[in-house]
């Protein structure tokens, strides 16, 4: 079991309950990578539990938090990376459900990135749905955290949020 603390303005714990990464062994196949080269696919499949649904600086839920599956494919090219992606939640505590399907192109420019996105949200409890496009920059030049900035517009409040996040992976063991 990973464990993977998440900060915004309040504390919360994520659990990765399981994740599955599949590449095909089959030559030939869009998947297939020989294990001593850089992958050019890949598929992930991830389950999370989070205690509160803390996004955009507010709790999204009066109660309880979200059980939650994502499905991942990226693609490298020569000159950056494809992403599709589709995440699902449900509350723990309330009745609420969301659906997000992404798709995004990240073109890497050592030691940054740029990544260009769109998302599409439904929002199935009050059956509503939204639009969302993002660019992303990042550096990855430090050695003990990585520096992010994104702007997203969102079509449903016509508006712009700005999200500054600094992120460091640390490896729990059990």
């Amino acid at each position: 079991m990973q464990f993977r603390l998440t900060i915004t303005s309040f504390f919360v714990l994520t659990g990765s309950l399981s994740q599955m990464i599949a590449q095909t062994l089959q030559p030939g196949h869009i998947l297939h990578h020989h294990p001593d080269e850089q992958h050019e696919s890949l598929l992930t499949l991830s389950s999370h539990w989070d205690s509160k649904y803390i996004s955009e600086g507010r709790n999204n839920l009066h109660e309880g938090g979200i059980g939650s599956l994502s499905l991942e494919w990226n693609n490298h090219f020569e000159i950056g990376e494809l992403l599709l992606a589709a995440w699902y939640a449900e509350g723990t505590s309330t009745n609420y459900s969301e659906l997000n399907l992404g798709i995004a192109y990240l073109m890497p420019l050592d030691p940054f990135h740029l990544k260009f996105g769109y998302t599409w949200l439904d929002f199935s409890v009050d059956n509503t749905s939204d639009h969302e496009i993002s660019l992303e920059v990042g550096n990855h030049s430090f050695d003990f955290f990585e520096l992010n900035a994104a702007i997203v517009y969102s079509a449903d409040t016509g508006g712009t949020f700005l999200e500054l996040v600094a992120s460091k992976e640390i490896e729990k063991i059990i």
